[in-house]
């Protein structure tokens, strides 16, 4: 398709189904503010679109039809920064509002047209938390207004770079680690977005894995691809992909492979 302008590691993306955009990361040397778009039906590189309010990596998205908002990531340390940028408009990133738990990163989002939701992650202390991570939570944010984030419910078991997605009634979440155990887990969560609550089983991953394996979905299905899978030996970067029907509850099952392995996105 073509390249992005700098080579990252760990940036977010969003769109509004007509552009791509991609925001910050890290290179080799230091984490990277800049935000660079793609029209997604035409091939080629990358373009400046302009800057996030602060150079951080490990965050990540939610978009509506007209808006992408950048939540959380590591400075080096925990961020709270949630800005947002018109995707259809070229210009640096605004204030949106902040993290309520005071900062994560690693945490996968999930989104309907109106609302999205950061689940999980990396935090940092949350007084209703034992703990330095609060690594349960799920935070919402009304895209089209601005403002912090509310408390949607909690993840039954909690972690970090797990993978998120779903459609414009539901969203999943799936893998992760679970911090104070480092236990890597094959879980797959579901919530209805429209309405607040705790993640409801849904089914498991083929293969237990972390290190945010990547959720391409449609109305209909969400496939879970790459991460860092624990077979019983040694965790080790994969090339798997599974699937699971978002409408209905059940197991994910084999998609194909990758071409190459990959452990983060």
């Amino acid at each position: 398709f073509g390249d992005i302008i700098t080579a990252k590691v760990s940036p977010a993306g969003a769109s509004d189904g007509i552009r791509g955009i991609f925001g910050g990361g890290t290179t080799p040397s230091a984490a990277v503010n800049e935000i660079d778009y793609i029209a997604m039906a035409s091939e080629g590189d990358g373009t400046d679109f302009g800057n996030l309010t602060q150079a951080r990596y490990s965050l990540n998205a939610v978009s509506s039809s007209t808006r992408g908002c950048f939540a959380g990531g590591w400075v080096p340390n925990n961020s709270n920064v949630i800005d947002y940028v018109e995707i259809q408009t070229l210009g640096d990133a605004l204030d949106f509002g902040d993290l309520s738990v005071g900062g994560n990163h690693g945490n996968p989002a999930m989104q309907s047209p109106t609302r999205g939701i950061f689940c999980g992650g990396y935090g940092s202390f949350s007084p209703d938390v034992n703990s330095p991570y609060a690594y349960n939570r799920m935070q919402l944010i009304t895209m089209a207004s601005k403002g912090n984030t509310q408390r949607f419910g909690e993840l039954n078991v909690g972690g970090a770079r797990g993978g998120a997605g779903g459609n414009s009634v539901r969203g999943v979440w799936g893998g992760g680690i679970n911090l104070s155990s480092g236990v890597i887990n094959a879980l797959i969560e579901h919530v209805t977005i429209a309405s607040e609550g705790n993640g409801t089983n849904f089914g498991a991953l083929t293969v237990a894995r972390r290190n945010s394996p990547e959720v391409n979905d449609n109305a209909t299905r969400a496939v879970f691809c790459a991460g860092i899978a624990d077979d019983g030996t040694a965790p080790a970067a994969t090339n798997y992909m599974d699937y699971i029907t978002i409408a209905s509850e059940g197991n994910a099952l084999d998609f194909g492979d990758l071409l190459g392995k990959s452990k983060a996105h």
